[in-house]
């Protein structure tokens, strides 16, 4: 090769103001790796002049020039506005996927959900559908702080019910990752607010099947929450919700296959042979504060906000919900609740996750089921493999107002024996395994194991088995995609 042609460069890095004897003061080092100040890239050519002991070449001038330029070009409102014009375009594929209109120059987005997409059936409202749009405004490429604003409506096409929800989430604190999140307006919710069986799924269980899983009451409701980090690694999360809860019961027995000897349960979650309800209306104030604690934390301050780094040590969380017996409210409880999670790499041995939670009711003078512990189960084929899932537990035969203890632990062999297969290997699949436990004061002992495999991270397939007080259960077969199904 001719060496006028090759490439070359020079690698140029200044070192100075060194303390090669400083005095540290106590909690000195306070997890910052990096710090980027804000007027980094904001400095005058008379500035780089006096601390730059070597000039900027001729060729250097020239590229720093074109790419300046090139910057106020493209974060011109012309230029911008052009941009937008072509993607905010509306297709007939939005009705289909949703439809975004943007404004880049104001760092405006507006996200249009289909109602095609969100077409679901359940037993309560037979078909349904919502129409939901979120606005968001950045406050600039240099500012991470942002507000989100969510109106929805939801309409029930054989129960013949509107509901509607509007959500505010405004990140006001980049540095102390501070958000304020008010939701109000009528919506209806799982008795279980972890959504374990999504509407989709759910859908597809109970028009083949008539297995209508989903179980769910309706709410009139004002939610508030606050959450901000109160040192490095330690944040508090406060909120507090009054609630009208009402009971629903199933209004169709529509279905597109007639299963002989198969009806459709009722939509009360501990006697499915009778629309007779047992949850009368009532009110319910509730508080929850808690902390998460994450012991060494890591992180990088820039102009933009802080940035946390992927934690070294198990994170510690402690959540305190309370019943509130006021202004009306009819239900009277506490429930304390602590966490540890982590995420270990093993090196060739892959990675190992895990989940152990203790919980326990300290007083139950009035609850409803709404307020129960309630767990992840699974009854369909289909999971998206969230470490907190059960893969063949009751939805809520197990739910408690007495004392739980989960444990979840899954280990990613990061295809360390089916690599060492000749043609398996090359289909780089992954080897998983996984441990499920639970224990409260209605079942003294359920464990599961699953072992399956995933491909390129997120596609998955496993079989499990389980044991309940030591007696077997099934075996079955899960398929699905590590990503929420969940509405």
């Amino acid at each position: 090769m001719d060496s006028d042609s090759r490439g070359n460069g020079i690698v140029l890095g200044i070192f100075n103001d060194y303390n090669l004897n400083p005095e540290v003061a106590l909690l000195t080092f306070n997890g910052e790796v990096m710090k980027v100040d804000a007027s980094a890239n904001k400095k005058d050519s008379s500035y780089w002049n006096n601390v730059r002991p070597v000039p900027l070449t001729k060729i250097e001038t020239v590229d720093y020039h074109r790419g300046d330029s090139t910057r106020v070009i493209r974060e011109s409102k012309t230029y911008l506005d052009s941009i937008d014009r072509k993607s905010n375009k509306f297709s007939l594929g939005s009705v289909l996927s949703g439809y975004t209109w943007e404004n880049s120059f104001r760092h405006i987005t507006l996200d249009v959900v289909s109602p095609i997409k969100k077409l679901s059936f359940n037993t309560i409202e037979g078909w349904n559908t919502s129409l939901e749009a979120t606005f968001n405004n950045n406050f600039g490429k240099e500012d991470r702080r942002d507000y989100k604003i969510t109106p929805s409506i939801r309409y029930g096409f054989s129960n013949s019910h509107l509901n509607g929800h509007l959500s505010f989430i405004y990140r006001y604190n980049t540095y102390r990752l501070s958000i304020v999140e008010i939701d109000a307006g009528t919506d209806l919710v799982q008795f279980n607010n972890s959504k374990p069986i999504s509407e989709l799924v759910n859908s597809f269980y109970t028009l083949l099947a008539e297995k209508n899983y989903l179980k769910a009451y309706e709410k009139q409701y004002l939610y508030v929450a606050h959450r901000t980090e109160l040192f490095n690694g330690l944040v508090l999360k406060i909120g507090a919700e009054y609630a009208y809860r009402n009971a629903v019961t199933n209004s169709t027995e529509y279905k597109f296959l007639n299963i002989e000897d198969g009806d459709y349960t009722s939509n009360d979650p501990y006697d499915i042979t009778t629309d007779e309800f047992r949850f009368p209306s009532h009110n319910a104030f509730t508080g929850e504060a808690s902390i998460a604690l994450r012991p060494g934390q890591e992180y990088i301050n820039r102009p933009e906000g802080k940035f946390v780094l992927e934690p070294k040590f198990p994170i510690i969380s402690i959540s305190y919900k309370k019943g509130l017996n006021l202004a009306g409210s009819s239900i009277n409880y506490d429930r304390i609740q602590l966490g540890i999670n982590d995420e270990m790499e093993l090196g060739l041995l892959g990675s190992i996750k895990y989940t152990l939670v203790y919980g326990n009711f300290l007083s139950d003078k009035r609850m409803y089921v709404p307020d129960l512990k309630h767990f992840n189960g699974n009854k369909t084929w289909f999971s998206d493999f969230k470490i907190q899932d059960f893969k063949n537990l009751d939805y809520y035969t197990y739910s408690t107002d007495g004392v739980y203890i989960e444990a979840h632990v899954e280990e990613n062999f990061g295809g360390f024996l089916l690599n060492k297969l000749p043609i398996i290997r090359k289909l780089k699949l992954r080897e998983i395994a996984s441990v499920h436990f639970l224990h409260t004061d209605k079942l003294n002992q359920y464990l599961e194991f699953s072992i399956g495999v995933e491909k390129l991270g997120f596609i998955r397939a496993e079989v499990f088995g389980s044991l309940t007080n030591g007696n077997k259960g099934a075996i079955g077969f899960l398929f699905g995609i590590k990503r929420t199904f969940r509405n």
